[in-house]
């Protein structure tokens, strides 16, 4: 039997699950990781498990666990099975498998980005539809059960899978916003911007490779997503930190599609706002008091809603590996002496790098080999010096 080594209790579960650890150990959370890849700091803050493992841990595996509260990271949108069976064994949840299902449906997305004067790109729902579109570049297939960015790809004519759905392809910057729901209603917390695919390499055209900012909003922008936010939190009775991703460009902002869990750009929120997110989303899924937090501040030059991206800016890049790469254990030991833990300070002396392998076996072509974090004044200054990588495309350190 596994018991809680101190603190308050907290399951997570998702494919990495590194960040949400992390930011669970800072807030003095004894935690359970349930993840796939499982990294060597990830294993420094918490309890750790295969999750593929998850359906065969018994009865006295979870004991300790029951009446825990809940926090999915990446993946796990689409996994009502397994968020049914987590809940079947004592956790709680602020999105059950009926609310994720809602939660994942492009029908709602679209009634909700109306309801806040968003827009939402055109989304046929009928293979009839599908088949009348012209083939020429202008569509993008996505799927139901995909995850940072896999499972887009540029449609082609092809027959869609039942998992499948076509969606208008538009331009612009891909914004990812992250809200809080609990029990008075919806709060927003800030924004962050995807890097897009011309900035760093990746396997896939569509991959997540990373995100920077806080990217400062206007007070009608910051309105219309608080809007936003209510609007999914009233239809859904969702609790928790969740994420939206939206494409702006010069005609407004696009709904692009909802991932209720902890996102991928949240670490670098808590590190350059002094949030306490982990913390925020127990006490809303407990319905506890929420956690004190500053109203976030306003930009003096510009009158934007949150810290505006000339102020604080912290990004962070995923490494990914072109060719198959065996890493030996005096580089994994290098990349160990660079590892990040969170504090903004560790950044103010060069990048730092996260999600580091804990042995020497094969990372795969195409696979993650980690993740670098950098900090600056701006945009283009966290740009520049992830590009000057402290961690080469071929698993060696740069110079």
């Amino acid at each position: 039997m596994i018991f809680p080594t101190s603190g308050q209790r907290l399951v997570i579960v998702g494919a990495s699950t590194r960040s949400a650890a992390q930011c669970a150990s800072r807030a003095g959370f004894s935690a359970l990781a349930l993840d796939q890849f499982l990294d060597r700091d990830l294993k420094r803050v918490a309890v750790v498990e295969p999750l593929q493992s998850m359906f065969a841990l018994d009865d006295v595996f979870w004991e300790p666990w029951i009446g825990a509260p809940l926090l999915l990271c990446g993946g796990m949108e689409n996994r009502s099975d397994a968020i049914d069976h987590l809940v079947g064994r004592g956790l709680v949840c602020g999105a059950g498998s009926r609310t994720l299902s809602l939660l994942r449906n492009p029908e709602a997305w679209a009634r909700w980005s109306a309801a806040s004067r968003m827009g939402y790109p055109e989304t046929p729902n009928h293979f009839e539809q599908i088949a009348s579109q012209p083939c020429c570049g202008d569509w993008l297939v996505k799927s139901h059960i995909g995850a940072g960015g896999l499972g887009i790809r540029v449609w082609q004519g092809e027959r869609l899978e039942r998992f499948e759905y076509l969606q208008r392809r538009l331009d612009g910057e891909v914004l990812g916003v992250t809200f809080l729901n609990h029990r008075h209603g919806a709060r927003l917390i800030g924004c962050m911007k995807a890097w897009p695919a011309d900035s760093f390499w990746g396997p896939l055209p569509f991959i997540y490779r990373g995100s920077v900012g806080p990217v400062g909003l206007s007070a009608e922008e910051a309105a219309r997503l608080s809007d936003f936010g209510a609007a999914v939190g009233e239809e859904t009775g969702l609790r928790g930190v969740w994420q939206a991703d939206f494409l702006r460009n010069d005609e407004g902002w696009w709904l692009l599609e909802i991932n209720p869990r902890w996102s991928s750009s949240m670490e670098l929120l808590e590190s350059a706002c002094g949030a306490a997110l982990v913390a925020e989303h127990v006490a809303a899924v407990m319905d506890t008091p929420q956690v004190e937090q500053k109203p976030p501040a306003r930009d003096r030059r510009d009158d934007r809603f949150g810290r505006s991206e000339v102020d604080r800016c912290i990004g962070k890049v995923v490494r990914y590996a072109s060719h198959d790469i065996y890493p030996p254990q005096s580089l994994l030991e290098h990349w160990w002496t660079r590892r990040w833990n969170g504090a903004w300070s560790e950044l103010c002396g060069g990048n730092r790098l996260a999600d580091i392998p804990a042995d020497a076996s094969c990372i795969p072509a195409g696979y993650p080999i980690c993740t670098e974090f950098a900090c600056g004044s701006s945009i283009e200054e966290v740009q520049r010096r992830l590009e000057r990588s402290v961690l080469a495309f071929d698993g060696s350190p740069t110079q």
